[in-house]
């Protein structure tokens, strides 16, 4: 107790509860969410992504949006192998697109600052937090993509 070793214990318990619930949440999110309805409110989205990257071009975003595509609907066409794939990647796939819709929402925030009237010093920092996102955070979705592009859907179960 007097070295701490408590608290350490109880923080490993907790993540090793957080960890659980993520992989949990990312398995409903991938066979519950996106392919539930064979991926038609995914593809809506993706659409208004596109439609959005029509008025404020991102090359970035749009490249990331390509490889979803692409690979949603590499998914699609093999769906009695999509549960044991999803299995494997389900939380790749979570955070793949959570790069993807953070970079929409960030290229949206861009786009409306040019009707902003909050100030230059509100109108400069977010165009700096943007960039930093797009720059630093963004380039993560490419190795998700790399990962989960490599990985056949029709791999052995075994091997995932």
């Amino acid at each position: 107790k007097e070295w701490g070793m408590e608290q350490w214990v109880r923080d490993v318990r907790i993540a090793q509860i957080y960890e659980g619930t993520n992989g949990i949440q990312a398995l409903d999110f991938a066979a519950r969410k996106l392919f539930a309805d064979d991926g038609r409110a995914i593809r809506l989205v993706l659409a208004d992504i596109a439609a959005q990257l029509q008025q404020q071009p991102n090359a970035r975003l749009a490249a990331v949006l390509d490889g979803y595509q692409q690979l949603l609907q590499q998914l699609l066409q093999q769906p009695a192998q999509l549960p044991q794939y999803l299995a494997a990647h389900a939380c790749d796939l979570l955070d793949l697109t959570g790069y993807l819709l953070y970079g929409f929402i960030w290229n949206k925030t861009l786009a409306a600052l040019d009707h902003c009237n909050e100030g230059a010093h509100f109108i400069a920092a977010k165009r700096q937090s943007a960039a930093f996102y797009f720059d630093r955070l963004l380039p993560k979705a490419f190795g998700y993509l790399q990962i989960l592009q490599q990985t056949p859907v029709s791999a052995d179960p075994a091997l995932l």
